[in-house]
């Protein structure tokens, strides 16, 4: 039978990558899946993928600036060339304060953006929203837009 260092449940994209990191760092890894690959019942299927710096969460939007990094790696030692940085907005209404914690860690973060009143929102993308909304936006988001297959 044989043996191994660490085995990884769930092929998605977090298990993935944790074998793949594993196994370059001389890991003898073993990753499971339950259905087989390229199923759609996950959310790491289909032909596309968003990748974006504003979060309202602190630990995901403290991740990205190092998850851009790896994914451009990624992107280099594939020599597959699959992101393409797009607009983003982040829509919400105010008396939630989505939008207000998206601000403050793009602000702490130092990621650029900026606040659009229902005006400009409807001026520049024919989108209209009264003032109850908040709307950010952040060009910092990746249209991950091509699903290739490869193993590396």
């Amino acid at each position: 039978m044989e043996e191994f260092d660490v085995i990884v449940v769930g092929a998605g994209i977090i298990g993935s990558w944790t074998a793949y990191n594993l196994a370059k760092r001389g890991r003898s890894t073993l990753l499971l899946e339950q259905f087989p690959l390229l199923h759609t019942r996950g959310s790491s299927h289909g032909h596309s993928r968003i990748l974006r710096k504003s979060y309202v969460d602190e630990h995901y939007a403290a991740m990205m600036p190092e998850a851009y990094k790896l994914w451009k790696h990624m992107e280099t030692s594939s020599g597959i060339s699959f992101m393409k940085t797009t607009g983003h907005l982040s829509i919400s209404k105010v008396k939630y304060g989505h939008v207000a914690k998206v601000r403050r860690w793009c602000e702490k973060l130092k990621i650029p953006h900026s606040t659009l009143d229902s005006e400009s929102l409807n001026t520049r993308f024919g989108l209209k929203f009264n003032d109850e909304y908040d709307v950010r936006n952040n060009a910092q988001t990746t249209d991950l837009n091509t699903c290739e297959v490869f193993y590396i």
